[in-house]
């Protein structure tokens, strides 16, 4: 009995070892957010603004193998905030990450009028993934690491 103890406690001890502590290690961060004003510089997602964006009506689609679906699955991304730095308010936008080894596309229809394109590419290592690079109408506007994750859209 006290050989089965010890062969039970020494294979506690050697199944053990510090690659299963990465297990717990993950971040998984698809998303870009934006601020969007007009020319004369009012906050076209501001509530209070009347020729502003009607968020609810704002619309998502992602390109996968070459077709453009409407993401209807995640509410969630028209939930706007105000930052409390820049005083203005921003909504973020899950991007397509359909497949995180190549460049995807996302389409964000705003209204009627107002609609943008979105390509991104993904970094993801061990543990990782994130935002690499985003191109807002084929114009790079992210890039690499010391990002800038609010971008400021003036429509």
């Amino acid at each position: 009995m006290k050989k089965a103890l010890m062969f039970l406690i020494a294979i506690f001890f050697f199944a053990c070892d510090s690659k299963d502590e990465d297990i717990l290690c993950f971040n998984y961060d698809t998303s870009m957010s934006f601020s969007v004003l007009n020319a004369k510089g009012e906050d076209l997602l501001d509530p209070e603004i009347p020729n502003g964006f009607d968020v609810s009506k704002i619309r998502l689609f992602y390109e996968i193998n070459g077709e453009v679906k409407e993401q209807g699955l995640n509410p969630d991304f028209r939930a706007i905030f105000k930052n409390m730095i820049t005083n203005k308010y921003q909504i973020t936008i899950p991007l397509n990450s359909s497949d995180l080894n190549k460049k995807t596309v996302t389409y964000i229809q705003w209204d009627e009028k107002h609609a943008d394109t979105l390509q991104s590419t993904f970094d993801t290592r061990h543990c990782y993934t994130g935002v690499d690079k985003v191109w807002l109408n084929n114009e790079l506007i992210l890039d690499g690491y010391n990002k800038k994750y609010v971008y400021t859209l003036v429509k």
